[in-house]
């Protein structure tokens, strides 16, 4: 996917194609590459967004937590132009375009999840609303409390990997942050012949 800056100009078909573009669904998008010129001409750009400048997610705010960090850095730079070599190309006829993007962003999101509290961990589910069943005897446990002699070996060893709440309530009442890093870097060049009258154009 090239940069915006080096794309001239893009067209997007949804039906009614023609025959070249036959047989294949959904939109077909073709773009023109940005070619040189007989003068040089450049540009450049940036993008930043800092989460020191963001506000604090509604949600993170009520529940008294950190903002989360989102770090989004974009540039780029284009330079296009005549194509000299002395003795080999004139650059009257031969034009060249570069261009550069990056895109590198680390972003910090607030996640939530439901884990059991600290009394169901003790198996005691009074206060839930629940009726828990003793599966032997088909009758409800007292009082929703699971005796420590009932409880499963392995349910016991698994909650060692189940974090405790850090939040109130039943539901929703684990947070946590989840880091995603993106680093990506595109690099285009585009080298154009003026053949006769008209000039070359180059589709991708």
């Amino acid at each position: 996917i090239p940069s915006v800056e080096g794309i001239q100009e893009f067209r997007v078909q949804t039906n009614s194609y023609t025959a070249e573009y036959g047989r294949s669904g959904g939109g077909q998008v073709t773009m023109i590459t940005k070619s040189g010129t007989n003068q040089f001409h450049g540009s450049a750009f940036e993008f930043l967004r800092n989460s020191a400048m963001d506000s604090t997610n509604f949600f993170t705010n009520r529940n008294g937590l950190k903002k989360a960090s989102l770090q989004r850095h974009q540039y780029g730079a284009s330079v296009g132009g005549p194509l000299k070599i002395p003795g080999l190309i004139s650059g009257t006829r031969t034009n060249f375009f570069f261009n550069y993007a990056g895109n590198h962003s680390n972003n910090l999101f607030d996640q939530y999840a439901t884990v059991p509290t600290l009394a169901m961990r003790a198996g005691d589910f009074s206060g839930t609303g629940l009726t828990l069943i003793d599966p032997k005897t088909g009758t409800a446990f007292a009082n929703n409390q699971i005796p420590a002699s009932r409880m499963s070996a392995a349910a016991v060893s698994l909650l060692r990997f189940i974090p405790a709440p850090n939040l109130d309530g039943t539901s929703r009442n684990f947070h946590y942050a989840t880091t995603t890093q993106s680093t990506s870097d595109s690099i285009s060049l585009r080298l154009t012949q003026q053949i006769g009258r008209a000039s070359c154009r180059e589709r991708v």
